[in-house]
């Protein structure tokens, strides 16, 4: 649960290191709590949808979203913490980080539909 945050952190602080000789803005921290925020939350929306499709009942001893609302309900909760998080990252106003995050959720989509 703690390794995707605890991995963003880390990459923050080895590019913070002086040795690199990059200028680091005084907010990154905060940028990397939101974009750490939002690959949790992306990971959330994918077993969202993987529940749906794999017809799962329960995840870690509890009901899935499916299973407790119904499979349309489970769907659009997915699809809104995908576009919560593709929100979070645009807030973050790096195109290079927007493109990549696209990437992924773009990539979540073609795995559900093979």
């Amino acid at each position: 649960k703690r390794r995707r945050p605890a991995l963003c952190h880390l990459v923050h602080r080895l590019l913070k290191a002086p040795a690199r000789g990059i200028a680091i803005k005084p907010t990154a921290h905060l940028d990397v709590l939101t974009l750490a925020t939002a690959v949790e939350i992306i990971h959330t929306a994918s077993l969202v949808h993987d529940d749906i499709l794999d017809d799962a009942e329960t995840r870690r001893r509890r009901k899935t979203v499916a299973q407790a609302f119904g499979a349309e309900v489970a769907v659009l909760s997915g699809d809104f913490l995908f576009a919560h998080a593709s929100g979070m990252v645009e807030s973050l106003a790096s195109d290079e980080v927007t493109r990549l995050v696209s990437l992924v959720i773009e990539q979540f989509g073609y795995g559900e539909l093979s």
